[in-house]
């Protein structure tokens, strides 16, 4: 069964390979299968070999269930209800995707290197569900996206935005607290970045809209003001294009629906598209399209029983993680590293040398050509080979290719920080001061950041540390937990997790 190869594809690798008489016009094999034997007590017995390829056309209008039969002599192996979930866990997606993406030849993976850049790449394609094709279909004009981190809200504010722009349309991306300042300049970074490529091509385009950021905050900014300032921005009365993502953090989401209704009233044209994880409540005039697939986080990390246990203090409706679930693979297997024991130093795990090197051990299994452990506190040069040869580049990790998020401020002398720079990898510290330059700097580095700060930026391998409990005299003042910040730090991996964790009575 080959569900994602059309039947002229399969004929054009045969022909490429001297193998054009393998099957012929019926679609059956012309030549003989291997022939595998199973001995039993001095007797052989013939297994049944398939004679016939099932492409990409013959599924989308024939019944497998039919065609099993006629395979199997009337004899169905399996019924049209188990099909989808055998498509899903060893095809990939059972349905072809109208948008063209190009796809790569992969080159199945032998190293655990090889397997988390895979994972990565395919988890950073763009996919996209049925419900994410409905709503762009219809594009009414006033949409919340809801849902979960990691089920295509910014991809979907992302393509809208790209459609807008290519109607001519200046599109402002709005940013309304500091903690969505990175999701609007990664998404602002994004649209210039896909209108520069369609101008280089040299075809002839339609005028192009702009895309033009523009940044508020609802705690200290009046809503009044706000409004005012998008009007100001209308030109001859003409329609406004606006997306905003992560607009309910810092318990800004009500002043955010206060906000978009004093805003269409006066911008009766208004286009808005707003990405949310909570659905209790959506603004008059918006319509609420509910997404639950994930499609950009591995189904390994998100069926963890610590981000389950998360996503349930957070009071929001959890993903869709069936069998059904069409993801391109579950991914590696989440590594943990608890903060706690006599070697591991008391209070912020930031602190601690045991984490740090348990961390760094981790990571050299998966980065060749770095350095590695000799002594605790010297390092010598792995090889690039793992004693596979050299992988291709494109199955290398690279240092851009990791991120430390913390939950706590980020110490310059943390001993993680100090022991990768020692290992050989390339590190940038950022602050809420230089969350705007994260996209923009090109240098090859791991990012070591606040989960704050860098909301909705991913990354193939994640570290990331829980904070300690801020503690005060009385109890009732102790910091309250921000369980949704967790969950988005931990689903901003893409392939591989890494989790420092801290034992119940000292974790958030």
């Amino acid at each position: 069964m080959l569900p994602n190869v059309s039947e002229e594809v399969l004929r054009g690798e045969l022909e490429k390979h001297s193998l054009a008489g393998l099957v012929d016009s019926n679609g059956k094999m012309n030549v003989r299968l291997p022939v595998f034997r199973r001995k039993k007590r001095n007797s052989f017995r013939n297994v049944i070999n398939q004679d016939r390829c099932l492409c990409a056309e013959e599924l989308k209008s024939t019944s497998l269930k039919l065609w099993l039969k006629g395979v199997f002599n009337g004899s169905s192996i399996i019924n049209d209800e188990l099909y989808p979930t055998i498509i899903s866990r060893f095809c990939g997606p059972a349905s072809q995707s109208p948008l063209p993406v190009p796809i790569k030849t992969i080159t199945l993976p032998v190293t655990p290197e090889h397997a988390v850049c895979l994972t990565g790449m395919l988890f950073e394609t763009t996919i996209l569900h049925e419900d994410l094709l409905s709503v762009l279909k219809e594009a009414p004009p006033r949409v919340g996206l809801c849902g979960l981190p990691g089920t295509g809200k910014t991809r979907t504010l992302e393509l809208i935005g790209r459609r807008w722009m290519s109607e001519g349309h200046d599109v402002l991306v709005v940013s309304l607290c500091q903690t969505s300042l990175a999701a609007s300049l990664m998404l602002c970074e994004i649209l210039d970045r896909k209108t520069d490529r369609s101008h280089k091509q040299g075809s002839p385009q339609p005028p192009q809209g702009r895309v033009v950021p523009v940044a508020f905050d609802l705690k200290r900014d009046n809503v009044y003001d706000i409004v005012r300032a998008m009007k100001d921005r209308l030109l001859q009365k003409e329609k406004l294009f606006i997306i905003c993502d992560e607009v309910d953090h810092d318990g800004n989401y009500t002043s955010f629906i206060y906000f978009c209704e004093k805003l269409l009233k006066k911008v009766p044209m208004l286009h808005l598209w707003f990405a949310s994880c909570f659905i209790e409540k959506s603004p008059m005039g918006w319509q609420a399209k509910v997404f639950l697939d994930p499609i950009s986080c591995p189904t390994a990390i998100l069926k963890e029983k610590q981000l389950s246990e998360t996503v349930e203090l957070c009071k929001i409706i959890k993903w869709t993680l069936d069998s059904n679930t069409r993801t391109p693979t579950e991914g590696p297997s989440v590594k943990y590293v608890y903060h706690g024991g006599e070697e591991h130093s008391e209070g912020d795990p930031q602190d601690c040398k045991a984490c740090a090197e348990e961390v760094v051990r981790c990571l050299l299994h998966l980065f060749t050509g770095k350095a590695s452990f000799t002594s605790e506190s010297s390092f010598t040069a792995n090889s690039t080979s793992n004693g596979t040869g050299s992988p291709p580049s494109e199955l290398r990790l690279q240092d851009n290719d990791m991120m430390v998020l913390t939950e706590c401020d980020v110490k310059e002398n943390m001993m993680l920080f100090e022991m990768l720079r020692n290992s050989g990898f390339k590190t940038k510290l950022i602050n809420k001061s230089q969350a705007d330059s994260v996209l923009k700097d090109t240098s090859e580095c791991v990012l070591i950041a606040n989960g704050k700060d860098v909301h909705s930026i991913k990354r193939k391998v994640v570290v990331f540390l829980e904070g300690s409990l801020t503690k005060s005299k009385s109890k009732k003042h102790e910091k309250p937990p921000d369980y949704l910040n967790r969950v988005r730090c931990v689903t901003s991996c893409t392939s591989q997790l890494i989790w420092i964790r801290i034992p119940e009575k000292q974790s958030i």
